[in-house]
């Protein structure tokens, strides 16, 4: 008598979830991207993130994230934001 055949079914379920936060943004040029990008504050680079402020500057001395100064506070290059997602 022969055996019973076997078989395998793989099953992958992928999950997309929609976060929405909202931060103001600022139009400047980034030096690393060569154009003109959206900008966040770092408290709202955080917020968005869900990490702390001084994770979001450890993104930036890592240059995970560009960043620009403007008038003493220091933003985050929204295109290097995504990509990093």
């Amino acid at each position: 008598m022969s055996e019973p055949r076997r078989r395998e079914i793989v099953v992958e379920l992928e999950r997309v979830q929609l976060v929405q936060k909202r931060a103001r943004t600022h139009l400047m040029f980034c030096d690393d991207c060569s154009q003109e990008s959206d900008f966040v504050s770092t408290p709202d680079a955080a917020r968005i993130f869900g990490i702390r402020e001084t994770d979001v500057g450890g993104c930036i001395e890592d240059s995970t994230w560009h960043s620009q100064t403007n008038g003493g506070s220091i933003y985050v290059c929204t295109a290097s934001l995504l990509a990093d997602l």
